[in-house]
């Protein structure tokens, strides 16, 4: 049997003691700065179809979309990400990558969506995490796509809480 250079003897079962690993990183959408909802909102705001986009798309899309460019730019360099590991949903600075907050797995029991107006445009919406006391709240802003986001952030809790809930059957059953 081949065993790939792992000592048996010296393997740890404690959760804490392997690396945390990056499950999916997001960045917020532009809506998540005061310009971008106004653009979100001045690209909803005449809600006429013709064809497969409104009218207010077709008199504001190219006037702003310089503005919605640097916007773009200056938050993907300057601004937030989203980092979902296999312990933590974080907070972090997208240039440094430095933590603005975080909220442990096993500590999130209830994630609220929330949908405003403005983001209707750039498909995106809130996720407020919060833990069961309502003592601890991470609060995602703007996040595109935010239902497949909080699905994503649920399955991450229920992988932590098995993973959690078998390290302690097998340090019983060795100790």
């Amino acid at each position: 049997m081949v065993s790939a250079g792992l000592d048996m003897k010296s393997a740890t079962l404690d959760p804490d003691a392997a690396a945390e690993r990056v499950i999916r990183i997001y960045y917020p959408s532009i809506a998540s700065n005061p310009v971008g909802r106004l653009i979100g909102t001045l690209m909803e705001c005449i809600p006429i179809p013709i064809g497969s986009a409104r009218v207010s798309n077709l008199i504001f899309g190219l006037p702003l979309a310089p503005i919605g460019a640097l916007l773009y730019v200056l938050l993907k360099a300057f601004g937030e990400r989203y980092a979902v590991t296999d312990r933590a949903v974080r907070r972090e600075s997208a240039l440094t990558g430095s933590p603005n907050g975080a909220m442990p797995l096993e500590s999130v029991d209830q994630i609220d969506l929330r949908l405003r107006h403005c983001y209707r445009f750039f498909r995106a919406g809130d996720l407020i995490l919060r833990s069961n006391d309502d003592r601890a709240t991470l609060k995602l802003i703007a996040v595109p796509y935010a239902e497949a986001v909080r699905q994503t952030i649920l399955e991450a809790c229920e992988a932590r809480k098995q993973t959690d809930a078998a390290i302690k059957q097998i340090e019983r059953r060795k100790g």
